[in-house]
């Protein structure tokens, strides 16, 4: 089965509530985006949260959508 697209939440999803995403799971992100998955955060969290999140995990193009706001990078 080849996955295409992934939409995830993050508190309590890929990390923690209030922690960083761990390492395994930032790896597998990175993977599953390399193998060309489309990565989406739907939150209602800040957009500059949102970003350096996925920045800090290596993501590269994730569209992330924050308080009304769409970023894609």
């Amino acid at each position: 089965m080849t996955l295409k697209l992934l939409v995830f939440d993050v508190d309590g999803t890929i990390a923690a509530p209030g922690k960083p995403v761990a390492e395994e799971v930032a790896g597998k992100l990175r993977r599953l985006e390399e193998r060309g998955a489309e990565l989406r955060s739907p939150r209602e969290k800040n957009i500059a949260y949102l970003t350096g999140l996925a920045r800090g995990v290596g993501l590269k193009a994730p569209l992330l959508i924050g308080e009304k706001w769409l970023c894609h990078f």
